[in-house]
């Protein structure tokens, strides 16, 4: 039983992580009864759609509770009624792949995923984390991190034992995010971004944490020093710019193009136009970003720490995303690479984002299950 939400058009980063490692398990792991829950009828078309996208010939299947989440969720963390099994029937494990909700689930069944402590390291821009997200990490069977680097944020910020944590990284669609030769898609996708400028990429939303009134400056600075023609495509989901990115825009002239949120399908060829990736984020717990243009043959400048640099690897230009200078000389080393230099980082960033596959981490997920499961039928047999 997978506590779920319907998958849109477009996909953000927890949808990209679903979409993922659950159409996988429907793939390659149809011993497994797929279940996908969500609260509130309202919801009940759009998880039947969500089902058949994951899994077309019917083999997942939805159930939507009778009762709002504003309803439930307060009564199954105080009252602990109604339980999962009352709603949904018998399962044998329960995935729950956010922290915001204490379900009433024994936790010998519990499996919950954790893609970073976010809301634990910036609650004032990102929302406060819920109350009893410690209690609900100590008391699960099995966490689930999409990385090693929140796996040990886990583990050192709630206590939790490191038996329990298990790494499944986020996967690419190496199917849609490679490198391709195709030139007139290029110069098409580049006329529509940039005017037909070269350009280097941002992709993301403008938190705090991502970083881009210093990544706008330090774009600037680099462009200056090194006479470069392009410009900064800023990419992500459309709203007011906050004031200190408004600002930052507005000091670099035509320096940057703010795009706005960009179709899923159009992004792996985004990327491949693009001369580099710029993601200097204060903290990701992933940055499929990252993968998904080393994927695409585009190279990438990085922060160090986090897990940015565990994605990035070796072949990302990393640097420190407080110091402005910092990524201005990481930009300014993408952009001076000559074309030997250029191709062997750019392999090198294909040869890393193959580590990160959907069937890897369908694999790591079914995994963690059947060890929750049979030690759930273990403790049924001796109690």
């Amino acid at each position: 039983m997978i506590g779920a939400f319907p998958l849109g058009l477009e996909l953000t980063g927890p949808g990209v992580y679903f979409d993922g490692f659950a159409s996988d398990l429907a793939r390659h792991h149809r011993y497994l009864d797929l279940v996908i829950h969500a609260t509130s009828r309202r919801l009940g078309d759009a998880m039947r759609t969500t089902a058949d996208r994951l899994d077309p010939e019917g083999c997942v299947r939805a159930v939507v509770s009778p009762f709002p989440a504003r309803v439930l969720r307060p009564l199954q963390r105080h009252l602990r009624v109604p339980s999962m099994k009352m709603l949904v029937g018998p399962y044998d494990v329960y995935h729950q792949l956010h922290l915001d909700a204490e379900p009433a689930v024994p936790s010998q069944r519990l499996v919950l995923t954790v893609h970073d402590l976010i809301a634990e390291r910036w609650p004032q821009a990102e929302g406060a984390p819920a109350p009893f997200m410690a209690s609900l990490l100590r008391r699960a069977a099995a966490v689930i991190a999409v990385s090693e680097f929140t796996k040990s944020e886990v583990c050192a910020t709630f206590g939790v034992d490191a038996s329990r944590v298990h790494v499944a990284h986020n996967g690419v669609d190496h199917h849609r995010f490679q490198p391709q030769a195709d030139l007139q898609q290029g110069i098409a996708m580049r006329a529509r971004a940039s005017g037909g400028r070269p350009y280097l990429l941002c992709v993301g939303g403008q938190t705090p944490r991502k970083n881009l009134a210093r990544s706008i400056d330090a774009f600037c600075r680099a462009k200056a020093a090194t006479g470069y023609e392009g410009i900064l495509v800023l990419a992500g989901p459309l709203a007011p710019l906050r004031p200190d990115v408004a600002q930052a825009v507005a000091d670099a002239g035509d320096a940057i193009s703010v795009v706005g949120f960009v179709d899923d399908a159009d992004l792996p060829a985004l990327m491949r136009a693009a001369d580099g990736l710029l993601l200097a984020s204060l903290y990701e717990g992933f940055g499929i970003p990252i993968a998904e243009a080393q994927a695409c043959g585009t190279r990438v400048i990085t922060s160090q720490g986090t897990a940015c640099a565990e994605v990035g690897g070796a072949a990302a230009f990393l640097v420190d995303p407080y110091d402005v200078d910092s990524i201005a000389d990481g930009i300014g080393r993408l952009l001076a690479e000559g074309p030997a230099e250029r191709s062997a980082r750019v392999a090198a960033g294909i040869r890393q984002a193959a580590r990160f596959t959907w069937e890897d981490s369908g694999a790591r997920h079914a995994a963690v299950y059947r060890a929750v499961a049979e030690g759930t039928t273990r403790r049924r047999a001796t109690g």
